[in-house]
This record gives structure tokens, C-alpha cells and sequence, in this order.
């Protein structure tokens, strides 16, 4: 079946890896590529190593690929994690810097929201803070929010709202895509 590797390689991959055969079927340059294959029963992903050299006649003339692909999952998820891992860190060290430089608790928020952003690889985000008496609260930073959603969270700021439920118990919560338009 001509299209089974166009069902087996995922998508983005298949197009890339195609255009590289190509040139390097006309070079006769051996392949070395990380490809991920989509198991058609299951679905589930995996990472192949796909390394082939190009088989040639006596001639010269190219005749085909010969090679093998090594499953490499477990290094890819490793490697994410290590990149994820060094976000977090980053993340840490950066709002340990806003404290020790930044005298404005709105400055710290700013630059902490900033570094959390960078750290999860989420796209917005909001603090908000407390008067002293815990009974009015505000946006003290956001970052790619929407202006609706900054106008519009007034009803987060109800007493018996999630906001405050979230407040009360000192940790943080996901409210959906802040991006949109809400």
C-alpha cells in the first residue's frame, strides 16, 4: 500500500520527512531523523530514531533506503521533562529576584505571573490580591488576557464566588482560556 506511511507518521512529520528524502535521495546522503508514528489500532504516539543509508547498483544508480528505526519515547518524555524541570526553576529564580529587587508588591506580581507563564508554557494568566481586611479583591496583574475578561471578571470578586473559594484556600486554580474573549 503506497499511503501506509502517510497513515503511520504523523502528519507534520510525514511532510517534513518526505521534502528531506527527497533531497537526500538526489545527494545520496543517509537519513537520520526523529519521527513520531501513530499506531493505528490504539492511536498512541510514539517517537521512532530513523536512520537509513541509500542503497546503490554497482552502477551507481540509487535503488532504494535500507535502515531501521530505534524507539525513542522514553528519551523524548525525558527531555520534556528536563525542559519542563528548567522552566520551573527559572520560573523560582526569577520571582526570588523580583523580591529581592522589586520594593512594589504589583512589580513582584508582574514579574512572578510572568516567570509562572513561562514556566507552565501557558499563554495568560492573572494574580489578583487582597485588601487587609479580605473583603475586597483585585486584578493586580494579567498578562494576555483579554480586555473583556479584565472589564467582565467583576463577578470572580464575589464573596461567595470561585475566586474567593480559590483565596480562602491559599491555592492557585485554572478559570479556562483567559485569552478569549469572554
Amino acid at each position: 500500500d503506497p499511503k501506509v506511511w502517510e497513515r503511520l507518521i504523523h502528519p507534520a512529520d510525514f511532510r517534513r520527512l518526505r521534502i528531506k528524502v527527497m533531497r537526500l535521495k538526489a545527494m545520496r546522503l543517509q537519513i537520520n531523523e526523529e519521527i513520531r508514528v501513530i499506531n493505528q489500532q490504539s492511536r498512541q504516539t510514539r517517537w521512532l530514531l530513523l536512520k537509513a543509508v541509500p542503497v546503490l547498483s554497482p552502477s551507481g544508480a540509487y535503488e532504494g533506503w535500507e535502515g531501521f528505526g530505534l524507539d525513542i519515547t522514553g528519551k523524548r518524555r525525558a527531555e520534556e521533562e528536563l525542559i519542563s524541570e528548567r522552566r520551573r526553576i527559572e520560573a523560582l529564580y526569577e520571582v526570588a529576584r523580583a523580591l529581592k529587587v522589586l520594593n512594589d508588591p504589583l512589580l513582584v506580581a508582574r514579574d512572578g505571573l510572568k516567570a509562572l507563564i513561562g514556566a507552565t508554557g501557558s499563554a495568560a494568566g492573572c494574580v489578583y490580591r487582597t485588601d487587609r481586611t479580605g473583603t475586597s479583591v483585585e486584578i493586580a496583574a494579567h498578562e494576555g488576557v483579554s480586555d473583556a475578561f479584565v472589564v467582565g471578571s467583576s463577578s470572580l470578586h464575589q464573596p461567595d464566588g470561585a475566586l474567593w473559594d480559590t483565596i480562602r484556600k491559599r491555592e492557585g486554580r485554572l478559570i479556562g482560556d483567559l485569552s478569549e474573549e469572554q
